[in-house]
């Protein structure tokens, strides 16, 4: 039998995700960053993810969901547990490569650790949209300004400063970025 836990952060997805389950998953957060509108069974902290992977392991936990915005937190070296300690290496490691690295190195530290990862779109299919174009027709200003945003977004995402822009009349207007 699965088990799902959705580690939740801020913004309406955990919600939404809550609201789809027909079995209410456990809800974990990371300490300082729980999600409004949802009371999380479990918090945890970075510096003892070792301890609440065997608390996930403890409650039959056999699925875990990522959803919702966290910061990197501030690592206090002064609370690591023993078994976490020995992550801090390939942790520090990712960190230093941009927030993307850092989460493919959670995510794989969960699945090494037996859990499957389950995407927002498997438990909640009706979340995500459908292909299909939403605003009007494309037209070839449009394909240029869309290979334009593809170079720029590739580009940005090399060097982990975002995963988005806004590309008119051959012109980037805006890019994502921390600020």
């Amino acid at each position: 039998m699965t088990k799902l836990a959705i580690i939740a952060g801020a913004g309406g997805l955990p919600v939404a995700l809550v609201a789809a389950c027909p079995d209410r998953p456990l809800i974990c957060a990371l300490e300082g960053f729980a999600p409004a509108g949802l009371t999380p069974d479990q918090s945890f902290r970075v510096e003892r993810l070792a301890l609440f992977l065997r608390w996930l392991e403890d409650q039959g936990v056999t699925e875990v969901c990522f959803a919702g915005a966290v910061q990197r937190p501030r690592l206090d070296p002064s609370v690591f547990d023993p078994a976490t300690a020995t992550m801090v290496p390939r942790l520090l490691a990712a960190m230093g490569q941009g927030d993307d690295a850092t989460l493919r190195e959670v995510l794989a530290i969960f699945e090494e650790s037996g859990f499957a990862l389950k995407g927002a779109a498997e438990i909640a299919p009706q979340l995500v949209p459908g292909p299909g174009i939403y605003a009007g027709t494309i037209g070839p200003q449009d394909e240029k300004d869309a290979a334009r945003a593809e170079a720029i977004v590739a580009a940005l995402g090399a060097v982990d400063v975002g995963q988005a822009c806004v590309v008119a009349g051959g012109l980037c207007l805006a890019v994502e970025a921390l600020p």
